[in-house]
């Protein structure tokens, strides 16, 4: 199957483009109103619209009508020569005239002549309806005569259903679709279940619908039937495009640089001390801590108080340079470093940023953390990923799941940029509340019960 859009000023006018292009196979799924156009983007003097989503035959190609509106007009000249010059296409009282034998040539004329009527009445849905013909009776006989009037009384097909869906109306169980096959438009039913848990996630309309034609794809003929089946198979799907990490520790005698970065408020701080808590108390590793957040020296202290506790090693240096003479003294195999908040809109501190990391690189093997709060929106959550990006990162921690459901917009951005999830938080506590990221419980997120696979993930972490 193929999804696909198609707009115009109402519902009817996209369901007659569809019928139009794509024959009676292809099934509407859902519409809705949008806006296009507008000064600066702000949505004055834009134009409404109506956005229509089907579902096409993975080898349906747009039809084309055979003959143009010229071309048939053409032809129907090109007829009335045939059929005598003298002899109108349409007569409102033909006077009755002796018929007369025809000879051979006149007969593969009027046959010919048939042919071109029969072409020309399937040619277009375009053409206007015409009203019948008679044609003079020394051209026709009675049986090609009636032959002729039956195929231009018959009237053209309706072309959409009186009830068009309204906007911002799904499909659900009570509406009419296609007559297709009755396994196709079950599948079709399912689908709409999937994608409307998808975008109830906060995935975007282009993502789901990507995503489910490769489901669609993947399903056999048996799985398509039972939406239970399409559900479990997308679980797989989705969990199978979610990258995690499940350890980010060295090799043993080895050490490893952690750099926590990402804008103000999305719970760098915090996470790494649950980190470091981890790392020397469960794991028995060697811990370090360092802090680079100079802006909020609450967080410095913070994080010292949280070295004290833990007995480990803390810096705080100032300058690229600095950080580089502390690295060659540490001796720790995982040295945890925390940053400043950076907007992803300030340009100068993250090229500050960018010094640090280049120091690191130079002494030590350094995996770059990019810290996302879930409760984020999409939009802005797009141009932190792109400004982060520009600096480099290696993996995702998505932290504060526990104010939010919808974790659909990380899943897709993380799959945008190929970047692994390395650990989720889901409140406060230190070390408590990190949970390895696990790429069936986020799938699970968003398909089934979000909050409760959260809540779970802690049982099992």
């Amino acid at each position: 199957m193929k999804y696909k859009k198609m707009r115009g000023k109402s519902v009817a006018e996209c369901a007659m483009k569809i019928r139009s292009e794509f024959g009676s196979s292809a099934m509407i799924l859902s519409s809705r109103e949008v806006k296009e156009g507008g000064l600066l983007g702000s949505g004055l003097l834009s134009r409404k619209l109506y956005e229509v989503d089907f579902m096409i035959q993975e080898n349906e190609q747009p039809s084309t009508p055979r003959y143009s509106v010229g071309s048939i007009e053409t032809r129907r000249r090109n007829l009335q020569n045939l059929l005598g010059s003298d002899a109108p296409l349409v007569q409102a009282e033909p006077k009755a005239r002796a018929v007369e034998t025809p000879s051979r040539e006149g007969r593969a004329a009027r046959e010919e002549a048939l042919r071109a009527v029969a072409r020309l009445a399937g040619a277009s849905s375009e053409a206007p309806a015409r009203p019948p013909v008679a044609l003079p009776m020394s051209a026709v006989d009675p049986t090609e005569q009636e032959a002729l009037n039956r195929l231009f009384r018959e009237e053209p097909e309706e072309e959409v259903s009186e009830k068009a869906p309204s906007p911002q109306r799904r499909l659900t169980a009570g509406d009419d679709l296609p007559e297709v096959d009755p396994g196709d438009e079950r599948l079709a039913r399912n689908l709409v279940r999937i994608q409307e848990r998808l975008e109830g996630a906060h995935i975007s309309r282009e993502f789901a619908q990507r995503f489910l034609t490769k489901l669609d794809r993947a399903l056999s003929q048996d799985e398509k039937s039972e939406y239970r089946n399409v559900e479990n198979r997308s679980l797989e799907k989705l969990t199978a495009m979610i990258r995690t990490v499940p350890d980010i520790a060295p090799p043993a005698g080895e050490c490893r640089a952690v750099m926590l970065m990402g804008p103000t408020g999305s719970g760098k701080t915090t996470s790494l001390a649950k980190i470091a808590a981890r790392y020397q108390f469960m794991e028995g590793r060697d811990v370090s801590i360092y802090s680079l957040d100079h802006v909020r020296l609450a967080a410095t202290e913070q994080l010292k108080t949280y070295a004290n506790i833990m007995d480990a090693p803390f810096f705080a240096p100032l300058t690229p340079q600095e950080l580089g003479e502390c690295l060659r003294r540490d001796g720790a195999e995982l040295m945890l470093i925390d940053t400043s908040g950076i907007s992803y809109r300030d340009g100068a501190r993250m090229a500050q940023l960018q010094e640090f990391i280049a120091v690191c690189e130079q002494e030590v093997k350094l995996d770059r953390h990019l810290v996302l709060a879930a409760n984020t929106s999409a939009p802005v959550l797009d141009k932190i990923l792109l400004a982060y990006d520009q600096v480099g990162f290696d993996k995702i921690i998505l932290t504060k799941l526990d104010e939010t459901d919808f974790v659909g917009a990380f899943i897709e951005l993380a799959d945008k940029y190929n970047r692994p999830f390395s650990f989720l938080t889901n409140g406060q506590d230190v070390p408590g509340d990190l949970l390895e990221a696990k790429a069936g419980e986020l799938a699970r997120m968003v398909l089934r019960d979000g909050s409760a696979a959260v809540r779970g993930a802690i049982d099992h972490i």
